[in-house]
Order: C-alpha cells, then structure tokens, then sequence
C-alpha cells in the first residue's frame, strides 16, 4: 500500500512551510529550543537527581531518590524531544515511511551520541556534523570514517569524545591566555604549582627570644 502524503501546513496558520528554507529555520529554531530545554533542566534539581541517578543509581538511591520514577521521567523527556524530532522528518519526507527507520539508523544515532560524548549536547551536535559530514563533504575514499572502524579509532584517541576534546582545547587556549597575562585562574591553573607559605619561625627560637626580652626588661628595672 502506498504511503499518503502528508502536506506542509502553515504554522500557527501564518508562517508558510512549504518552501523548504522556511522549514530549514523552522528546524533549526526547534534545535535551539531542545537545546536551551535541556540546558535549563540540566540545572534544576530534577536535572541534577537524573544526572545522579546516571552516574551512580545506588548512591542516589542512599539519598532517598527513587531510581525508577527518575528513569521514567528521563525517557519520558527523551522521548518528548524524539516525538518533535520525528514529527519534523515526517513533514520533511512529507510522507510517513516505516522503511526510514531501519536498525542501521538506530545505530548511526547512537554512534553520533558516543563519538560526540555521552551527556554533553555540544558532543551529539559534534557527533552528527562528524557521521553524516565524513558522507556529505568528504570524498568516498575517507567514508570510512564514520564506519565502525573509524569510530572506534576516534574513541582511541579522544576517549571522552569530540564534546571532550572541543572543551580540552577551550580550556588550554584559556590557560595559555592566563599565563600569558599573569592572571590566575584556580579552575584553569590549578594544576601549577603552589608556592608554599613562608615557614612559621621555630616555637623554641620564639620562645627563647621571648624570655630574653623578660630577662632584659627585668634588668632595666633593677638598673632603675
């Protein structure tokens, strides 16, 4: 059976979505809203009790969180941002195939969030430009790239991800900057060298000087 067509309606009735560089924007504007939704979460206490349960589930659990309304309310959000995601490809396609979502594109979508880096947003937008980019812009001979073989050989050499490397860079271009200035930074230069505080003097040296200056006030008395 064929699949129907799904049209381009107009958003909000007046923005017309049939040209597809107003939809281009119109993606690009929903990318920014799930990034800025993200962010904010990351920040409240429900984004932190996630993120603790992710890390460590029993230690989260120590503090009285429950793990399993946690887990649900994180594929809940997951799958919100996918439902909006999958509701743009449709319009995109404006048709609706079952064919489109193959296990190899599960797969790729998973590949792009851990070459990216696992919970940083940057890292799954770093991790998409790098899988459909080697494809896109790179010549045939250089597809191997975004294979497995290439993955794992870009996991080798940056084990946090692109999102890690690109905040390694940020932070060695900052320190660079803070030693060139004389500025110090404890979250940039903590791993200089601290110069130890002067030596207090010797207790038994204090203490002898202290009895001597007794001894000779003692003797101005006398004298007087």
């Amino acid at each position: 059976m064929p699949n129907e067509r799904v049209p381009r309606t107009h958003l909000f009735g007046a923005i017309d979505l049939t040209s597809d560089t107003r939809f281009y924007w119109l993606c690009v504007a929903m990318l920014g809203f799930a990034l800025v939704a993200v962010r904010g979460l990351r920040r409240t206490r429900t984004g932190r009790v996630l993120i603790g349960v992710r890390d460590n589930e029993r230690a989260a659990q120590a503090y009285a969180i429950s793990a399993s309304r946690s887990l649900v309310l994180a594929f809940g959000v997951a799958g919100f941002l996918a439902g909006i995601g999958g509701a743009l490809f449709v319009l995109q396609q404006q048709a609706l195939d079952a064919g489109s979502f193959t296990p190899d594109e599960g797969l790729k979508v998973f590949a792009m969030v851990v070459v990216g880096g696992l919970g940083s947003m940057s890292g799954a937008i770093l991790g998409a430009v790098y899988v459909y980019g080697t494809n896109w812009f790179l010549p045939s001979d250089w597809a191997i790239l975004a294979s497995g073989v290439g993955l794992l050989l870009v996991l080798m050499l940056l084990p946090g991800g692109l999102g890690a490397a690109v905040g390694d860079a940020r932070d060695g271009l900052l320190r660079l900057y803070a030693r060139r200035r004389g500025i110090r930074v404890p979250s940039l230069l903590a791993d200089t060298r601290v110069v130890a505080p002067p030596a207090e003097a010797d207790l038994v040296g204090a203490l002898a000087d202290a009895a001597e200056r007794a001894e000779m006030e003692q003797l101005a008395e006398v004298h007087e």
